[in-house]
């Protein structure tokens, strides 16, 4: 479930929706542990975005469409993607990852997915991103693995 507005709005942390759908997400597995899903976060931290940001917002606005897409063509309808702070981070939910491995494998896709240039039409501009992703793995009864991929 992408919203475009997602990408597209600013949030407070008093009032940011990641915090509260990870709690809530958190507090379903806890009461249901015989779950075998677990839920894998993706920090994307886009490392150009500022930089465009300080530019045309209308390139800005852009990119982010593009990146929308770009998860939109990777991600399961079940999936959750939602904005931190600052409009270049977001934190993707991914649910029934059931190995370490599968959420390193999904990372790697989502690296080179968003990695690939991207062209502005408003500029004319093909403009590269980097992207940082971390991994934290949950799951039943409440182990944790995290792991970050290179940019």
């Amino acid at each position: 479930m992408i919203d475009e507005n997602t990408f597209l709005e600013d949030t407070t942390p008093k009032n940011d929706p990641a915090h509260t759908h990870i709690q809530h997400r958190f507090e379903l597995e806890r009461r249901e542990s015989t779950k075998k899903a677990a839920i894998l976060e993706l920090d994307l931290d886009l490392d150009a975005f500022n930089a465009m940001n300080s530019g045309s917002f209308s390139d800005s606005d852009e990119l982010l469409r593009q990146i929308a897409e770009r998860l939109r063509q990777r991600l399961r309808d079940n999936d959750v993607v939602l904005p931190v702070t600052g409009g270049d981070k977001f934190m993707l939910l991914l649910e029934d990852i059931q190995s370490p491995d599968n959420a390193d494998k999904v990372a790697n896709e989502l690296m080179t997915l968003l990695t690939r240039p991207y062209a502005l039409s408003e500029s004319n501009e093909e403009v590269k991103i980097g992207t940082k992703i971390t991994i934290s793995f949950f799951s039943p009864p409440n182990q944790e693995t995290t792991a970050t991929t290179p940019n």
